[in-house]
């Protein structure tokens, strides 16, 4: 799916539709009129290191207050709502970093098995920066015992060196756009940042490979 916009808005399901509802239909269908010609670029890669952004909105969906969550790997990306209340806003992104490691894992292990191992731990980027303390240290909190599983999944990963946490500021972001509505200029500059450009542009970068 190269429409990041909505990515987790087709995700919903509801039995009752109101009129805001029917609003992000329309948004929707507008936005997919407006960007006919978008794509994905993929560019060959100058590296075999894994980069990933997870990211959460926490009780971002209005009808239950379920969080939305996202993760970011190059190319490709998922979003969509937890499947319980988070408490807090460190819980709802240490869900979305847990779903993102084991992603990571998947795609390190297929690269694995195509002779194009990573050379280096993967790095997975977050904007808690709560999250990213939880994630490498050692000692376990009572508050995490029930996201005991996620919590040691992703801690025993961080302290072999076989992941590495690491925090961004929101503004760098790149899952920023997956779960939330963002202003236009902002969101632009995040889809174009993952790689979904309109075709006129990858006919002028083809066109300026080919020269040189």
């Amino acid at each position: 799916m190269h429409r990041p916009r909505h990515c987790f808005r087709r995700q919903q399901t509801v039995s009752v539709y109101a009129c805001h509802h029917w609003q992000h239909v329309k948004r929707l269908l507008r936005y997919q009129k407006g960007t006919p010609s978008h794509s994905l670029q993929i560019a060959p890669a100058t590296s075999t290191d894994l980069i990933a952004f997870a990211d959460s909105d926490w009780a971002g969906d209005s009808d239950d207050r379920t969080s939305i969550m996202a993760f970011l790997i190059y190319y490709s990306w998922k979003s969509n709502k937890q499947h319980s209340v988070a408490c807090s806003s460190m819980e709802a992104e240490y869900r979305a970093l847990a779903h993102a490691t084991s992603d990571l894992l998947w795609v390190q292990s297929l690269l694995r098995e195509l002779h194009r191992p990573t050379s280096s731990p993967p790095v997975l980027y977050c904007d808690n920066l709560s999250v990213v303390n939880f994630a490498c240290n050692p000692i376990h909190h009572s508050r995490m015992k029930h996201l005991a599983l996620d919590y040691l999944f992703v801690r025993d990963l961080a302290q072999a060196t076989a992941l590495h946490v690491r925090h961004i500021p929101t503004t760098h972001q790149l899952a920023d756009s997956l779960t939330k509505l963002l202003p236009i200029t902002r969101f632009q500059l995040l889809r174009s940042k993952i790689g979904v450009v309109p075709a006129t542009v990858l006919r002028v970068r083809d066109k300026d490979t080919t020269l040189v």
